[in-house]
């Protein structure tokens, strides 16, 4: 048993009494956030995995978050719609994007001029990761990304 709990009750309670709010002032701060709905952008169309994994995430945070996390979607652009959305709300950490991997091959690619994906958005967790394929025609019959590199620097055939 620890030396102060040895004292007379009336010692060391009114000690404790001064020692709570100075540990749940921190804990009171933090419950500012989020104050009012938090919406949670997925830049593809309704019904999709993205959008089922969306929100069974969002559930989980209208739970432990205490308020609504609302799911947008606003796809269109390969996601670019969605993303632009997001990069240009007010910077509050009330409009969340669910981004996946297309947010960086678009990036990538240059096909996110609207937004700077480095200087406009900040990770805050990453959810989970799943393959990426590239697949062809069977009747290619390709066996690795140096065979489709290959074919794809050929010249094209003539029309006869």
């Amino acid at each position: 048993m620890p030396k102060f709990m040895k004292l007379p009750r009336w010692r060391w309670l009114p000690g404790l009494a001064l020692l709570v709010p100075a540990i749940c002032a921190p804990a009171h701060a933090a419950q500012d956030f989020p104050a009012r709905p938090v919406t949670l952008v997925v830049p593809f169309a309704a019904g999709g995995g993205t959008d089922s994994i969306a929100r069974d995430l969002a559930r989980t945070l209208s739970e432990r978050l205490g308020q609504p996390v609302v799911v947008e979607n606003r796809g269109g652009g390969g996601g670019s719609i969605g993303a632009n959305f997001v990069a240009n709300a007010r910077p509050d950490g009330y409009t969340l994007l669910f981004a996946t991997s297309t947010f960086v091959t678009n990036a990538a690619a240059g096909l996110s001029p609207q937004y700077d994906v480095q200087k406009s958005f900040a990770p805050v967790a990453m959810l989970g990761r799943g393959p990426l394929l590239i697949v062809t025609a069977k009747n290619l019959k390709l066996d690795s990304v140096a065979a489709l590199r290959r074919l794809a620097a050929r010249p094209a055939p003539t029309p006869a």
